[in-house]
């Protein structure tokens, strides 16, 4: 659980401002600074080319979201109870006397 609460900002900060990027897109905005008095208009033509597109991405990003802080942990969890349960019931992952051990891979420093 500890690899969801790294992954936290790092995820969101990167949806968030996906999301926000293509809001304007998404509202069908034209944005024209060259047209001073009203440089911001909403439901232009152009928008209903883009809205499609924009609402497709919105949606795919908060599913991958959800999808990457939510259920992957919760499926690492679920693996690895059940890698336990499985151990105790079949004595899997046993050390027996004739096993290696670890410290024959790693020997220790001076």
């Amino acid at each position: 659980m500890t690899a969801a609460a790294v992954r936290l900002r790092p995820v969101l900060l990167t949806a968030v401002t996906t999301i926000l990027g293509l809001m304007p897109m998404a509202l069908g905005m034209d944005i024209n600074f060259f047209r001073w008095p009203d440089p911001i208009l909403l439901g232009v033509p152009s928008g209903v080319f883009w809205k499609p597109m924009a609402l497709a991405v919105i949606y795919g990003i908060c599913v991958s979201t959800l999808l990457t802080l939510i259920v992957v942990p919760i499926l690492y969890s679920l693996q690895d109870s059940l890698k336990s349960v499985l151990g105790r019931l079949f004595g899997v992952g046993r050390k027996t006397e004739n096993s290696e051990d670890e410290e024959s891979y790693f020997p220790k420093a001076a």
